[in-house]
């Protein structure tokens, strides 16, 4: 890893924290996109008022997409903490070295 000056760091940590945010919008914007799509199908029903096993079905379906936005955005969690962590410690280990 090439070896970031101090004046670099707060540009580099902006710009993580930048493209955090957009990851993280993105799997948010795409959950709620198919939560739209299953309630929007849902409600087409004729008989969605009535039927309580349509909504059981919606409550369930919906139960199921924030249990899959959980483990996406636990895995991104997981992914961007590992990518910062390596990255902040080249850093630091690369400072030790050189007494800064």
């Amino acid at each position: 890893m090439a070896v970031i000056p101090p004046s670099k760091r707060g540009a580099l940590l902006k710009s993580e924290q930048a493209s955090g945010k957009i990851a993280l919008f993105r799997i948010t914007k795409d959950a709620q996109k198919r939560m739209e799509a299953e309630v929007s199908k849902a409600v087409r029903s004729p008989n969605f008022a009535t039927s309580a096993a349509v909504r059981q079905r919606l409550y369930k379906v919906l139960g199921a997409e924030y249990a899959k936005l959980d483990a996406i955005t636990s895995a991104w969690v997981k992914s961007e903490a590992t990518s910062t962590a390596k990255t902040w410690y080249a850093i630091a280990t690369n400072d030790i070295s050189e007494g800064i």
